[in-house]
C-alpha cells in the first residue's frame, strides 16, 4: 500500500499548488542556466536596444533645450508645459497614480456578456521591435522637430513666430510621450525575456497552446461559425490558506482577505481598497458575492528590525532606494496577502503586488488582485527564439470576457467567486486528510465539486475524493472518483495511474 500512497497522497505542504494547470508554473521560479545572463543573446541584444535609446534621449534632451531657451525669451507663459525627457524613477515608495474608473459597480452577470463573439488575436514584443520604434521617433526628431526648431533660432527669422513656437511645443510633447512609452517597452522586454530564458520548458508548453488557440481561430474564421465558444484560457485557481469565505446573510457571501503593506501613502491606500472592492462583486439578482479587503500597515522597521548579515544589520530601505523585490517580498509575513513599491513595473510575484511608479489603470490592479485570491492568468504568452536577436514574445487572449484573461474589457463572474468558495471546502478537505479524518475530508470533497463547474478545479478535487474514499476501503467509489478526475482533465496521468492502482489492489483482495 505505501506506492499507493506515493502516488494518491497530498499534504497541506502542496495545497497551493494542487489546482494550476500543466503549464500554469508559478511565476520567477528560477531554474539553473547553462550560462551567465551576461552571455546570452536576449541580454546582449538589450544592451544594444538600452545604448540606442540612451543616445536618442541623449539627442532629444538637446533639442529639448534650444526649445526651452526659445520658448523662455518670447513666450514664457508656455513653459510650464515643458518637461525634460527623462526615464520614470523606481523604487521604493515611489507610488503611482491609480487611474479611476468612475463607472465600475458591482456586476451584473447579465450585462457582463460581450455582444458578438470574442475574436483571439496574437500580439508580440521583442527588441528588434522596439529598436524599430526608437528608430522611427529618431526620424521624426530630425524630420520634423530639428528643422522647426533651426528658423525659430533666429530672431526674425519667420514673421508669424506664435504659431510655429506652438506647433514645435506640439511637436516635442508627443516626441516625450514616445520616449515614455519605449522606456516601458523596454521594461517589459527585460521582465519577460529574463522569464523566457528562465523558464523554457514552462513557454515552450504555453506556445503550443498560443499556437492551437491561433490555429483554431484561423478554422472558426474560414467557416465562419459565429456560434463558437470562446476558446477557453489554461488558467485555474490556486486556493490559498489566506482566503477566506462565508455567508454574510441570506444570498450574500462575502470573501474576506487581509492584505500586508509597508506602504507608507494613505490616498493610495484607500484608492486602492475601493478600486478592488468595487469591481470584484457580483450581484446576480439571487445571490451576491463581494470581497473585502483588511489592510494591515507593517512599516519598514517592523519588517527589517534587528536582521543581520555578515557586514552588520541590514539597513532599512528608505524612500526611492533600489531594492531587490523578490528579497523585500520575503520579509512579509506569510499570513496574508503583501502588498509594496520598489518595482519597475506593477505585478504579482509569489503573493506580493509590487506597484511600480508608472500610473496604472484601476482595471489592471483588479487584474493583479485576482492573483493574491489565487487565479492564474487566463491568457497566453509564448515565445519565438529569434536567435542573436533573443526573444519575441508572444500573447494571445482566449476569452475576453474574464478579467484574468483581459484587464482592459473582461468581468467579474460568479464562477470567480464560485471557484473561491469551493476552494474553502478543498482546503478544508485537505486538512481533515492530513488529520486522518477521512469522512469529512469526503463531505468538503464532494461540497468542492458540487460548487465549482471548472474541469480543471473539480479534476484535482476528485482525485484528492479517490485518495480518502480508498483509504476508508470504499473503492468502487474510489473508482468512479477517479475516473471523473481523469474525464475533467484528459492526459492528466495522476488519476489513470491511481485508478490502475486501485484496481490491482481490488484484484489481490479477492
Amino acid at each position: 500500500m505505501s506506492g499507493f500512497k506515493v502516488l494518491v497522497q497530498v499534504t497541506s505542504v502542496t495545497c497551493r499548488v494542487l489546482l494550476v494547470s500543466a503549464i500554469a508554473i508559478s511565476l520567477f521560479s528560477r531554474q539553473a542556466q547553462a550560462e551567465p545572463e551576461e552571455q546570452q543573446a536576449y541580454y546582449l541584444r538589450g544592451k544594444q536596444v538600452e545604448q540606442l535609446y540612451t543616445d536618442y534621449s541623449e539627442s532629444l534632451k538637446t533639442e529639448f533645450e534650444k526649445l526651452r531657451v526659445i520658448v523662455a525669451n518670447e513666450r514664457p507663459d508656455l513653459l510650464p508645459r515643458l518637461q525634460q525627457p527623462e526615464r520614470r524613477q523606481y523604487g521604493y515608495q515611489l507610488i503611482p497614480q491609480i487611474l479611476s474608473d468612475p463607472d465600475a459597480a458591482c456586476a451584473d452577470t447579465s450585462l457582463v456578456s460581450q455582444e458578438s463573439p470574442f475574436h483571439p488575436k496574437s500580439s508580440r514584443f521583442s527588441w528588434p521591435i522596439t529598436e524599430s520604434r526608437i528608430n522611427k521617433q529618431t526620424r521624426k526628431q530630425v524630420d520634423q522637430l530639428e528643422p522647426g526648431l533651426l528658423p525659430l533660432a533666429e530672431a526674425g527669422a519667420i514673421d508669424n513666430r506664435d504659431p510655429a513656437i506652438e506647433s514645435m511645443i506640439e511637436t516635442y510633447l508627443e516626441l516625450r510621450k514616445s520616449h515614455r512609452s519605449i522606456d516601458e517597452m523596454i521594461q517589459h522586454n527585460w521582465l519577460w525575456q529574463r522569464e523566457v530564458s528562465l523558464r523554457k520548458a514552462k513557454y515552450d508548453a504555453s506556445t503550443l497552446v498560443h499556437d492551437a488557440i491561433v490555429e483554431r481561430t484561423q478554422l472558426r474564421d474560414e467557416f465562419r461559425n459565429a456560434d463558437a465558444d470562446n476558446i477557453a484560457g489554461t488558467g485555474g485557481l490556486n486556493p490559498l490558506d489566506y482566503v477566506h469565505v462565508e455567508p454574510a446573510g441570506p444570498g450574500l457571501w462575502v470573501v474576506h482577505i487581509p492584505v500586508n503593506t509597508d506602504i507608507e501613502d494613505e490616498m493610495f491606500l484607500q484608492e486602492f481598497k475601493q478600486e478592488v472592492e468595487k469591481r470584484w462583486c457580483i450581484n446576480d439578482g439571487e445571490d451576491e458575492y463581494r470581497l473585502q479587503i483588511e489592510l494591515r500597515k507593517l512599516p519598514a522597521e517592523t519588517l527589517y528590525g534587528g536582521e543581520s548579515s555578515d557586514h552588520g544589520l541590514i539597513a532599512v530601505p528608505q524612500k526611492a532606494d533600489q531594492i531587490s523585490p523578490l528579497e523585500h517580498c520575503r520579509k512579509f509575513p506569510g499570513d496574508a496577502a503583501s502588498l509594496t513599491s520598489g518595482s519597475q513595473q506593477t505585478y504579482v510575484q509569489t503573493e506580493c503586488l509590487f506597484v511600480g511608479p508608472e500610473d496604472v489603470k484601476a482595471s489592471t490592479l483588479v487584474h493583479e488582485f485576482g492573483h493574491l485570491l489565487g487565479f492564474e492568468d487566463e491568457y497566453v504568452r509564448g515565445y519565438r527564439d529569434l536567435s542573436k536577436d533573443g526573444y519575441e514574445i508572444i500573447e494571445i487572449v482566449p476569452n475576453g470576457e474574464d478579467i484574468m484573461a483581459n484587464s482592459s474589457q473582461g468581468g467579474i463572474h460568479r464562477r470567480h467567486f464560485l471557484a473561491l468558495i469551493a476552494g474553502t471546502h478543498y482546503r478544508a478537505g485537505m486538512k481533515a486528510a492530513d488529520r486522518g479524518d477521512h469522512e469529512a475530508a469526503i463531505i468538503a470533497y464532494n461540497k468542492a465539486v458540487e460548487i465549482d463547474a471548472d474541469p480543471l478545479n473539480t479534476a484535482y478535487a476528485y482525485n484528492n475524493l479517490g485518495w480518502s474514499l480508498k483509504q476508508l476501503e470504499r473503492n468502487e467509489e474510489a473508482m468512479r472518483a477517479f475516473e471523473a478526475a481523469a474525464e475533467r482533465r484528459p492526459g492528466w496521468s495522476l488519476p489513470v495511474n491511481n485508478l490502475k492502482l486501485v484496481r490491482k489492489s481490488m484484484d489481490q483482495t479477492d
